[in-house]
């Protein structure tokens, strides 16, 4: 698509030492990382940009960042303990709640003004100030309203998710989507002082993006289980690794990726050649992920353990060790963070 050449075209690719080909970081000048661009959330045609009106987009950004605000306010107030998520989330499941009434009326309000800027689940933000100022790369600049269109993508977030029931295949696929992208329909790269929808939120960022992997891994191991050959083992290692780029056909994939494959990129971050300044190096990360890949495997069971054929896995015990509400809790918890930090930057810049 044209409107994705020109997104390509104006980042810079700067390849990590002894990285393959598929594992690039994209950079640009005074960002600590660029992410990665648009993919399946927030892929937009040249033909439905064309169709978005300039002026439209424009009159509404003061609307579409109030709204996104007030959207969130409602399905996690500042301050919400995981308990008022979990209380939030039931009372939405109701139907004819209060909370629920006035999620729809928000919601339909939110919707109508983002439709000014999108008919996909997330604004793009590099395709809208593309199409505002008419420019393939536009300048920096107090003008820039990038933060109203992190903060709407945001607000969306949240929606999604708490609405969201754990186990329909529609969520399964939102969050392979979500693990995909994340975060860059909520943040365009990493500073540590903030600018033009750019983040300091890099750990935070990354324990969400750890967290999102797990629950898409435990969504597809039980959209998977009845599936003839169901193996565990190499699922987990599609999801978590990159595939060795020689295969050693004396061990299982599994094996294989644990001895030879590499971390697939996290928070649109390659493991193997991005320093987390906050954490220390990309080891710790890598121990982190290792970590997280021994405990999802220890619900597995070995053949002469399952209950009856097929049945390879403890789902109790990876919702006991990874419950769905406190997974909900991390991405109010993320999302509120966010949205703190794109107000004061919005007042920063003089006000919407």
């Amino acid at each position: 698509m044209v409107a994705e050449e020109k997104e390509k075209e104006q980042m810079v690719e700067a390849d990590p030492v002894d990285a393959p080909e598929n594992h690039k970081i994209l950079q640009s000048p005074g960002a600590m990382s660029n992410l990665s661009g648009t993919t399946a959330l927030t892929n937009q045609s040249s033909q439905k940009m064309a169709d978005l009106d300039t002026g439209m987009i424009v009159e509404h950004l003061p609307d579409l960042s109030r709204e996104a605000f007030q959207l969130l306010e409602l399905l996690a107030p500042s301050n919400s303990s995981t308990i008022d998520i979990n209380t939030v989330v039931k009372e939405l499941q109701v139907p004819g709640s209060g909370r629920g009434k006035r999620l729809r009326l928000r919601e339909k309000t939110f919707d109508s003004t983002k439709e000014n800027y999108t008919t996909d689940l997330f604004i793009n933000p590099v395709l809208i100030l593309q199409k505002i100022f008419n420019e393939d790369e536009p300048e920096s600049g107090i003008f820039r309203p990038d933060l109203a269109l992190y903060s709407a993508n945001t607000a969306t977030l949240v929606k999604e998710l708490l609405v969201a029931q754990r186990d329909n295949p529609s969520t399964m696929e939102l969050l392979q989507n979500l693990d995909d992208e994340f975060p860059s329909p909520f943040i365009s790269g990493f500073q540590s002082e903030p600018q033009f929808g750019s983040s300091a939120l890099l750990q935070a960022t990354v324990d969400l993006a750890l967290e999102l992997r797990t629950q898409t891994t435990i969504a597809m191991l039980k959209a998977y289980r009845d599936e003839t050959n169901y193996d565990p083992d190499q699922l987990l290692a599609q999801i978590f690794y990159e595939p060795p780029e020689q295969r050693d056909e004396s061990l299982s994939l599994y094996e294989d990726s644990l001895a030879n494959g590499q971390f697939r990129r996290i928070a649109s971050i390659d493991v193997k050649a991005f320093a987390l300044s906050e954490k220390g190096s990309q080891d710790e990360l890598s121990a982190d992920i290792r970590q997280r890949v021994e405990l999802i495997r220890e619900a597995f069971r070995l053949e002469d353990e399952a209950i009856e054929e097929g049945d390879y896995v403890d789902f109790d015990q990876l919702n006991d060790h990874f419950s769905w509400t406190l997974f909900l809790g991390n991405v109010v918890q993320w999302s509120q963070l966010r949205m703190e930090e794109i107000n004061k930057s919005i007042e920063k810049q003089g006000g919407m």
